[in-house]
């Protein structure tokens, strides 16, 4: 079970969020994704309910996109979200398992199914820690979904979300 989740903007399909989170995934704008992560984290670290995370956890990228990028922001995202609130970025917990395939047009159940076990942890860590997964964007919540599960499973329990964007 989530402890916690938020996101810092609206994405809607014409309005700035969007171009905001298009910039920094299609248009090699890694700077952008280290300041909105960034706003996110004061935010967090700001609010008098959401628990500042011993560790941020970027949702992995795939290693195709990864080479298409030059990046994975995600994890630019994660760096700044850290450094405003004073965590640790950890990258070694939660790694991509399976190829999948990429999530942009897909319905909500078949980017269920696109990720279902799509993420792989080897976590031998103190799983008292509390977690904070970040994502770029929330449609459906597949993603965060499965990578939060995947971490249950090697039993961690205070886990939360973050993305800078969500949309409905």
């Amino acid at each position: 079970m989530l402890q916690q989740a938020t996101a810092l903007l609206y994405f809607k399909r014409c309005g700035k969020a969007r171009k905001i989170i298009h910039q920094l995934k299609y248009k090699g704008q890694s700077d952008l994704a280290y300041q909105m992560g960034f706003m996110l984290g004061l935010t967090i670290k700001q609010s008098h309910i959401f628990e500042v995370p011993d560790f941020i956890v970027p949702v992995p990228g795939s290693a195709s996109k990864i080479r298409s990028r030059g990046y994975n922001q995600c994890t630019y995202i994660a760096n700044g979200v850290a450094d405003a609130a004073n965590s640790h970025v950890r990258e070694d917990l939660l790694k991509t398992g399976k190829s999948k395939s990429t999530q942009t047009r897909k319905g909500r159940y078949a980017r269920y199914l696109n990720v279902k076990d799509g993420f792989i942890s080897k976590a031998e860590e103190n799983q008292e820690f509390s977690i904070l997964i970040v994502d770029d964007v929330v449609t459906t919540g597949a993603t965060l979904e499965s990578c939060a599960r995947t971490l249950q499973e090697r039993g961690f329990s205070r886990i939360s979300i973050a993305a800078l964007a969500w949309t409905s």
